[in-house]
């Protein structure tokens, strides 16, 4: 469901004047007035609509995996384990292909990944 449906729903809802609401024997009946769930509706379209219709791609802080400066592709990396900045020219660099995301945290890590990111949140 796209934010733009989900907001036209719960409009829809907060038009409400009366619900029926049936119990099994035994239950109790929650105190919730229609007047309550007309609020609630109200601050979900408020939450919707607040959010932001592009993706602040610099809001979104990388984890330790999957912001380090170094490819993790190479020797270097998985025999020595080195904190530093690759400064060799990787032989093996084009043989590998990046993750799409960080198997961590989620975090998009190629353009392909961000536009599909970005896809899923406006399209729903």
């Amino acid at each position: 469901m796209t934010r733009e449906k989900a907001i036209k729903a719960l409009g829809l809802m907060e038009q409400i004047e009366s619900i029926v609401v049936t119990y099994e024997p035994g239950e109790q009946m929650e105190d919730t007035s229609v007047h309550e769930l007309k609020e609630a509706c109200h601050m979900a379209i408020a939450a919707l609509r607040a959010q932001p219709k592009k993706l602040d791609r610099s809001r979104w802080v990388g984890c330790k995996e999957c912001v380090p400066p170094w490819c993790k592709t190479c020797i270097r990396y998985d025999v020595r384990n080195m904190d530093t900045i690759c400064t060799f020219s990787c032989i093996n660099h084009s043989k590998h292909k990046p993750n799409n995301f960080c198997q961590s945290c989620g975090r998009p890590l190629t353009e392909e990944a961000w536009e599909e990111l970005e896809r899923r949140i406006t399209d729903g």
